[in-house]
């Protein structure tokens, strides 16, 4: 592969990232994973999670944002971060699972800097 098309190749994995299938039962409650490394307090950054794949910045449809160390807006009581926050673990807890909870959600870790951030699309 030449050099030009492996750059391109590379640029579009980092675009689109990739999409992970999880199931789930009407009712119940699923978690949807999402962790980033924490290795000192500096590191635990601004975090959010939205409906639909992530987009070039920000959460598409968001439903719930953290300042970092706890929440500061949920679209509703259903979705909640029940992980170690402070550790890197911001996984989606969505309870009483409905339907209407089908589709692709985004998790987006704000990292300093151009194009840094760490997208998840899970679906």
């Amino acid at each position: 592969m030449s050099p030009s098309l492996w750059l391109h190749w590379i640029l579009i994995q980092m675009w689109i990232g990739e999409c992970w299938r999880l199931y789930g039962v009407t009712g119940q409650s699923v978690r949807l994973p999402c962790f980033y490394h924490v290795a000192r307090a500096s590191d635990v950054s601004v975090m959010c999670w939205g409906r639909g794949s992530c987009p070039n910045s920000k959460c598409n449809s968001e439903i719930i944002r953290t300042d970092g160390m706890r929440v500061v807006s949920s679209k509703s009581v259903r979705y909640q971060l029940t992980g170690h926050l402070d550790m890197g673990d911001v996984s989606l807890t969505i309870r009483n699972v409905k339907e209407g909870d089908r589709g692709v959600y985004c998790c987006r870790i704000e990292v300093p800097g151009w194009f840094n951030d760490i997208k998840r699309n899970l679906e």
